[in-house]
């Protein structure tokens, strides 16, 4: 749909705007955490963050929140993080090892989704201790 004609029909029902512009608020905080993560944080916390949140989505969309395929490879998992492939390799490998994900290939199963969420906010807490040092 051209953005003209969806500004019509958000001119015709307020229903439609209302919908509207929640969806693009939603989608504009989205955009500003997925920011802040990547601009505050190291490649633990980063992936970590990243399988948090598709975990979510998942979860939003229906779906098994602690199984799920990924549909990147690693290496564009890294391009789409900001990461080299082989440190998304070891950091994947590294959270399997702690027990918090089973990874088998491209298919993930989260198995301490709690000790995953203490990851990321532990990696985020030492990097801005080093930063305000």
């Amino acid at each position: 749909m051209r953005y003209r004609e969806l500004e019509a029909l958000c001119d015709r029902d307020p229903k439609i705007s209302r919908q509207f512009r929640l969806l693009l608020g939603r989608k504009i905080v989205a955009a500003h955490q997925n920011l802040l993560i990547l601009g505050c944080t190291n490649s633990t916390q980063l992936l970590a963050s990243f399988l948090l949140n598709l975990a979510r989505k998942f979860e939003a969309r229906g779906f098994s929140k602690s199984e799920f395929v990924l549909r990147m490879t690693r290496g564009e998992l890294g391009s789409f993080l900001g990461l080299k492939l082989e440190t998304v390799s070891r950091t994947l490998t590294h959270f399997d090892e702690l027990n918090l994900i089973e990874i088998n290939q491209r298919h993930v199963r989260i198995i301490n989704l709690e000790g995953l969420k203490a990851v990321a906010k532990e990696s985020g807490r030492a990097k801005r201790k080093t930063s305000q040092e």
